[in-house]
C-alpha cells in the first residue's frame, strides 16, 4: 500500500464507537448531507406516532374513566407535540438538531406508553408496543449513538414503571428474556447498518475526490497547475461565443520567457521549474479575475484577457504581464542554505478578437508571430500582430 492509499484510509476512517469519521472535514460535510436524509424519516414516523396516539387516546376515553390524569388526555397532549415537531420539520434545521428531535420523539412515545401501566396486569398491554419501539430506535434514521442514548432513557423509565407497579420476578425474568437478545440483535444491526452506510458515502467521496483529480490533470499543467491547451481551447471557444453575442472583443497575448535555457543550464531543471511556479503565481496574482492564464509548454504561456476594448486596454494587460513576470525571485539551492536571486524577462505578442481573426488557432498563431517579432526587436517588449500589408515584420510595437 503506498501512501497515497494509506492518507486515503485515514481520512476515511470511522471512530469505533460513535461511527463518526476521524476526518473533521469530512464529518462536517456529512452532517451537511445528513439533515435532508434524517428529515425524510422523521416526517413519516411523526405522521404515524401522531395517528396511533391519537387512536389510542380515542381507545383510553372509552376505557378508562378513573385515573388522576386521564390516558387518553396524555396521548393527545404528546399528539400536538408531535404536531408541533412534524411542524419544525419544515425548517431549515441543523443535523444535530434534527437527531435530537428524533431522539426525543422515539423516547417520548416510549415512556408514554410505560406510564400507561398503572397495575401488573396493564403490562402485557402496553408491554409489546414499547418493546417494537425500542427495537426500531435504530433502524429509524438515528445515529448509533443518539439511538443507544435513547434506549437507556427507554430502559431507566421501564425499571422506574417495575419497581412502581411491584412486578413480580417471573414477568421481570420474562421481560429480560424477551428485551436483552432482541435489543441486543437491534442495536448489532443499527451499528453494521451506519458503519456501512458511512463506508458507502466516503467511497462516493473518494470517487468524486479521484474524479475531480483526473479532471484536473486532464486540463491543467502538472507543474504549474494552470490551464493547459484544452481548458484553454474550451475558454476561447466561450470568449468566442460571448464576443459574436454581444459584438464585443478580447485579447490573445502569447508570453515567451526570454533566455530561460540559461536558468536551467545555470541552476539545473529543479530550480527552474520552481522559478516556472513561481511566474504562474505571479500571473494569476496580476490577470483580473475573469482572465485565463494557461501554459503551453517549457516557457510559453498564453493569457486569455477578456472584455479588453481597444488596443490600449490589451497594452495595459501587457505591462502587468511584464512586471509580473520580472519580479525578482528568490530561492534557496537544492543544498545548502544559500539563496539565489533570479530576474527573468518576456516578450509578448498580442492578436486581437475579431480584427485580427475569429478562429482559436489563428488568433494563437497570429499572437506567436506578433512575439517573435518582439524577440527579433530585443526582447522584453511587446508587440500587436499586423498583416504583411501594414508592416514589414508582422507586427509593430505595442508601446513606443
Amino acid at each position: 500500500m503506498d501512501s497515497r492509499d494509506e492518507g486515503a484510509e485515514a481520512k476515511y476512517a470511522l471512530h469505533p464507537l460513535t461511527l463518526g469519521y476521524l476526518d473533521a472535514e469530512l464529518e462536517a460535510d456529512y452532517q451537511r448531507y445528513q439533515p435532508a436524509m434524517l428529515v425524510r424519516s422523521l416526517r413519516p414516523v411523526l405522521i404515524v406516532l401522531i395517528g396511533f396516539l391519537f387512536t389510542l387516546a380515542l381507545l383510553d376515553a372509552t376505557s378508562v374513566t378513573q385515573t388522576p390524569i386521564m390516558p387518553w388526555e396524555a396521548g393527545v397532549m404528546l399528539g400536538i407535540a408531535f404536531l408541533g415537531l412534524l411542524w419544525l420539520t419544515s425548517a431549515s434545521m441543523e443535523s444535530h438538531y434534527v437527531q435530537f428531535a428524533l431522539m426525543l420523539t422515539v423516547v417520548v412515545f416510549g415512556a408514554s406508553l410505560l406510564l400507561r401501566i398503572g397495575h401488573p396486569e396493564d403490562l402485557m398491554d402496553y408491554f409489546p408496543g414499547f418493546f417494537i419501539m425500542l427495537l426500531l430506535t435504530h433502524f429509524i434514521g438515528l445515529r448509533f449513538t443518539y439511538a443507544f442514548v435513547a434506549a437507556l432513557l427507554l430502559m431507566f423509565v421501564l425499571a422506574i414503571v417495575v419497581m412502581t407497579n411491584k412486578i413480580s420476578l417471573e414477568q421481570i425474568i420474562g421481560i429480560a428474556m424477551f428485551l436483552v437478545p432482541g435489543y441486543v440483535i437491534a442495536a448489532t444491526a443499527g451499528y453494521t447498518i451506519e458503519k456501512q452506510s458511512r463506508r458507502l458515502y466516503a467511497q462516493v467521496r473518494m470517487m468524486e475526490h479521484e474524479r475531480n483529480e483526473h479532471e484536473k490533470m486532464a486540463l491543467h499543467d502538472a507543474l504549474t497547475g494552470l490551464p493547459n491547451r484544452m481548458l484553454l481551447t474550451e475558454r476561447m471557444e466561450q470568449s468566442l461565443a460571448r464576443a459574436r453575442r454581444q459584438h464585443g472583443q478580447f485579447a490573445v497575448l502569447f508570453v515567451d520567457l526570454d533566455d530561460f535555457k540559461r536558468v536551467n543550464d545555470s541552476y539545473g531543471h529543479t530550480i527552474g521549474d520552481q522559478v516556472l511556479r513561481q511566474i504562474a503565481l505571479n500571473l494569476l496574482r496580476q490577470v483580473r479575475g475573469e482572465d485565463t492564464v494557461s501554459r503551453l509548454g517549457g516557457d510559453e504561456f498564453v493569457v486569455l484577457s477578456e472584455h479588453v476594448q481597444d488596443e490600449h486596454g490589451a497594452q495595459i494587460a501587457a505591462d502587468r504581464i511584464q512586471a509580473a513576470v520580472s519580479e525578482p525571485i528568490v530561492l534557496k539551492l537544492p543544498k545548502g542554505a544559500d539563496t539565489i536571486h533570479i530576474h527573468v524577462t518576456c516578450s509578448i505578442g498580442i492578436s486581437l478578437c475579431p480584427r485580427d481573426g475569429d478562429a482559436l488557432e489563428k488568433l494563437i498563431n497570429r499572437a506567436d508571430d506578433a512575439m517573435y517579432s518582439a524577440k527579433r526587436d530585443g526582447k522584453s517588449t511587446s508587440r500587436f500582430f499586423r498583416s504583411p500589408e501594414e508592416g514589414p515584420a508582422g507586427s509593430e510595437p505595442a508601446s513606443q
